[in-house]
């Protein structure tokens, strides 16, 4: 079974199993901008600035919790669902605010080791040649990344990029 992930969905299984972005970061972001607005407020090193600031460090660990609780459950849920797992190696740069949300290198180094927990057997593919090759082997087309929604060329078929 392959996996890909994305921005929009956390990750697509080759059976079309989409598995959603919870959007941890996001949810918590208001709370977060709020908390380091009355951080400001305070004078720098006092006992209402260091509380402050412990508020903060907490909202931030419960949110790094959560990922890594979802990316956990994920993990183990593929795994007991499939034996061999396929995913992309990949080079993430400049995706600003959305790599928080989606945090896929974390998440595609916990699935190996789930895996060998568990005797199964997760690899990492090169992903270089594998945007360019049709769904059923057949047909090589370049494909721009800005097209969200992918035809086929031989006609009949319009499927979702991930």
């Amino acid at each position: 079974m392959g996996i890909d992930v994305g921005l929009e969905k956390f990750l697509t299984t080759s059976n079309a199993e989409v598995i959603a972005v919870p959007q941890f970061y996001r949810k918590a972001e208001t709370n977060l901008f709020r908390k380091q607005r009355k951080l400001a407020r305070h004078e720098n090193g006092s006992h209402n600035y260091n509380r402050q600031g412990n508020k903060m460090a907490r909202l931030h660990l419960h949110s790094a919790r959560q990922r890594k609780d979802f990316q956990y459950s994920v993990a183990h849920y593929l795994c007991t669902a499939y034996d061999r797992i396929g995913f992309e190696k990949l080079n993430i740069k400049g995706l600003a605010k959305s790599i928080p949300n989606v945090p896929w290198r974390s998440f595609l180094t916990i699935v190996p080791a789930v895996g060998v927990k568990r005797s199964k057997h997760p690899q990492e593919v090169d992903a270089r040649s594998r945007s360019i090759q049709w769904f059923n082997g057949e047909e090589r087309v370049v494909r721009d990344l800005w097209i969200p929604v992918q035809d086929c060329p031989n006609g009949g078929i319009s499927l979702d990029r991930d």
